[in-house]
């Protein structure tokens, strides 16, 4: 929008303009009525001398003051001392208002960021209390689905099977870690996904990551994550598999392929409960429920020294295994999932 005030030079249109731009910068990802006041008034501190800004064009409104060098959400009753910025903002000055933003062109454009940003906030105000809505709704939805339906959603043939799942059930409702072990095909990682649907933390996805399908030195990267800049290629942060499951279940298939020297970490988490991503200090807690799988004859590879002996004693808190299912076996089985 053009300013048309005879009486602003060029230097004062350039300084304008340059308050407009750091206000719509700053508001940028601001998604709540007190980060939007605190974004404009971080915007428009460089420019206009204010030490509180209210934001009036919300309902409720907030307000900001600068307190130490950080603008603090304060009580939002409209101090007498505010003196109105644009339309549906105003602020207490520590001077007198500088000419340049004082015009009305400029009152004008400020009023319609605001407007716009304000329409903006509703938006996603209103999906966000859509988004919480369908959350409770698909919650309500898949305990009415569990009374109706609260068997297993695997059928299994064979005793061997079914005593496996028996034990599946028993560890389901406890908070220990489970090893599955069983051959390729013979069902692991649907009987880890029972238990998950079984656990208290059903609600909570459950994330898998099989650790022979990725390279000895991303596994660490893998499972705790990285910060920017650690290592050569790291350009942006990762949350790694532990971070990212928390308060869910990670399931590590086929852990006997973990790489010896990587196979201390994991064991740190499961007994302290924290990890740290490549190339932080900062520790983080992590709530994670462990359920690793093998087809690897973990004891042999723990007398050849391949194997950790003590991430075996942690890791089988509680031990399921999965029959054979080889053609004329005696303890083949069938089983089917119901969608």
């Amino acid at each position: 929008m053009a300013f048309t005030d005879g009486s602003v030079n060029a230097r004062s249109v350039d300084e304008s303009l340059r308050a407009l731009s750091a206000v719509l910068a700053a508001i940028n990802g601001a998604h709540t009525a007190r980060a939007l006041a605190r974004a404009i008034a971080e915007g428009l501190a460089p420019y206009v001398p204010i030490r509180r800004l209210e934001l009036r064009a919300v309902a409720p409104p907030a307000a900001v003051e600068l307190e130490d060098g950080y603008w603090r959400a304060v009580a939002s009753d409209p101090d007498p001392r505010a003196v109105s910025l644009a339309p549906g903002l105003a602020g207490v000055l520590a001077v007198p208002l500088p000419p340049p933003y004082a015009t009305p062109a400029f009152r004008d454009v400020l009023g319609r960021i605001v407007e716009t940003a304000t329409r903006h906030l509703d938006v996603v105000q209103r999906v966000a209390k859509l988004s919480r809505q369908a959350h409770v709704e698909s919650r309500e939805l898949r305990a009415d689905l569990e009374r109706l339906d609260p068997g297993t959603s695997i059928i299994a043939r064979s005793s061997a099977m079914c005593d496996a799942l028996a034990r599946a059930h028993l560890v389901a409702t406890h908070p220990t870690t489970v090893l599955i072990t069983g051959e390729s095909g013979s069902g692991k990682q649907v009987v880890a996904r029972e238990i998950h649907r079984l656990s208290s933390r059903s609600h909570r996805p459950m994330l898998q990551l099989n650790c022979g399908a990725i390279a000895e030195n991303l596994v660490e990267s893998e499972l705790f994550g990285h910060e920017r800049g650690s290592f050569t290629g790291a350009d942006r942060m990762h949350f790694g598999m532990f971070e990212r499951a928390h308060r869910g279940t990670l399931f590590l298939d086929e852990v006997g392929e973990l790489p010896l020297a990587a196979q201390v970490k994991p064991l740190r988490v499961l007994q302290e409960r924290q990890v740290r991503r490549v190339g932080a200090t900062a520790q983080i807690t992590v709530d994670v429920r462990l359920i690793a799988a093998t087809n690897r004859p973990l004891a042999a590879m723990v007398a050849n020294g391949a194997f950790r002996e003590d991430l075996t004693t942690v890791s089988t808190c509680s031990r399921s295994a999965c029959p054979h299912c080889g053609k004329g076996a005696e303890t083949s089985h069938r089983w089917r999932l119901h969608s």
